[in-house]
């Protein structure tokens, strides 16, 4: 799920891969500074916090769309615009 999301993000914010390496870079250190659990599922705070930036970076990138003229839509969410 994680590479179909960062993937997704990837391709909505035109190929900038530094977009996907920040988020990743940022979920890596939310489990270095906090303390989980020993498995990937993580405890209650680690899933919040993972639904919280999820949410936000859905939030900023229909944002970012919606500002430079672009929408997202049934025919433009799963192929990659510059493909059409």
């Amino acid at each position: 799920m994680g590479a179909a999301w960062y993937a997704w993000l990837y391709i909505e914010w035109e190929s900038n891969i530094w977009v996907p390496i920040f988020l990743h870079t940022l979920m890596n250190l939310s489990w270095a500074l906090f303390e989980t659990n020993d498995n990937a599922l993580g405890d209650i705070y680690s899933n919040i916090f993972r639904i919280f930036t999820i949410a936000i970076t859905i939030i900023a990138t229909i944002y970012y769309n919606k500002k430079s003229g672009l929408v997202i839509n049934k025919r433009n969410l799963i192929v990659n615009r510059e493909n059409n």
